[in-house]
């Protein structure tokens, strides 16, 4: 972030658009989160601004009123900070958008409500662990195995993926991909033969800029016309490349993730397995990461006890960066140069 904003040039404008609630980054801080605290107040705007926003909204019944007029403040951020109040792409009264608004407040109780058996269509909870569950989930990945065309295959592949919080161990991402591999072979649905066998799903964890790959691509083990196995991608412009495997030296088998990794995708359907007893890294902002990953249905497999701590325990961390700016004061000629 430092980087970046020393990049921004002085005639610039710098928009950023995240979720503040989600997994703070990897290195200290928390950015977006810092300087959304900071501003305090939040969607209160100046009379001009506030005119200004009005005259794109047509019914009067949705434009902005005084209780949106920002007060007198020389804070730097003061109208400048907009939180989406109304999602669109979750209902507030049900399934995954009730469920994640239950896991930021810390409502236990409502979290507990999804546990009874279909309780809610969009939303699953097994106290413990579900091996035909996992198995159903499991044989999802035969779409995209039996989905001659690679294009079609990799979209396929990635309407659903297995989420979990840890590397290790049995309920990590190592011991979840070898099971799926396991299944799927027990199905004849895939065939080992070698570090790269056919119908592998990978994620690249390093960038390779001469090949136009970057770390999170997702690739797709296949064999070309010739019968040479390749690894096939679909760039942002839903172009399909193909690179030898020999070229990959850094990609890991991608059946299942972790939720840090799955941070900016979005899959039909997730089953979010957490470690079977509390670890650090088991916290809200996590579990909210994880399951807002499903657009239509995510299942969630653990022991009660571990997912009550994973919501009762919040991130926080301390930046300096609000109180840095609480006593920055902006000059007319900063105002002039926002």
């Amino acid at each position: 972030m430092a980087k970046l904003m020393n990049a921004v040039g002085p005639g610039s404008r710098l928009l950023l658009l995240g979720d503040k609630d989600q997994l703070a980054s990897v290195e200290a801080g928390s950015v977006l989160g810092d300087l959304c605290q900071a501003a305090g107040v939040i969607n209160r705007f100046p009379g001009s601004t506030q005119a200004y926003l009005n005259s794109f909204v047509p019914a009067a019944g949705r434009r902005l009123g005084p209780e949106h007029l920002a007060q007198e403040t020389d804070h730097p951020l003061a109208g400048r900070i907009v939180r989406l109040t109304h999602s669109r792409r979750f209902p507030d009264e049900f399934g995954i958008g009730r469920f994640s608004k239950a896991i930021l407040n810390g409502a236990h109780d409502d979290v507990a409500l999804f546990c009874a058996p279909a309780a809610d269509p969009h939303v699953a909870i097994s106290d413990g662990y579900d091996d035909a569950a996992f198995e159903a989930f499991a044989e999802g990945y035969a779409d995209y195995i039996r989905e001659a065309d690679p294009r079609a295959a990799l979209r396929l592949l990635n309407r659903q993926r297995v989420l979990c919080a840890v590397r290790e161990g049995e309920r990590g991402l190592y011991g979840l991909n070898r099971r799926i591999e396991r299944y799927l072979e027990e199905q004849r649905l895939i065939r080992f033969t070698g570090e790269f066998y056919e119908h592998r799903p990978v994620i690249v964890t390093r960038n390779y800029y001469n090949l136009g790959l970057f770390n999170g691509d997702i690739g797709l083990v296949r064999k070309d016309a010739r019968g040479q196995l390749r690894v096939f991608f679909e760039d942002s412009k839903g172009e399909l490349k193909s690179v030898l495997p020999g070229y990959l030296a850094q990609v890991e088998t991608v059946y299942a993730m972790t939720i840090h990794k799955s941070q900016g995708s979005e899959f039909d359907r997730v089953l979010l397995v957490l470690p079977d007893v509390p670890v650090p890294l088991l916290t809200r902002e996590l579990l909210y990461t994880g399951v807002t990953r499903a657009r239509s249905h995510v299942r969630i497999q653990a022991p009660l006890a571990v997912l009550t701590e994973c919501i009762r325990k919040s991130v926080e961390r301390g930046s300096g960066i609000a109180g840095r700016l609480a006593t920055w004061k902006f000059t007319h000629t900063d105002h002039q140069n926002q």
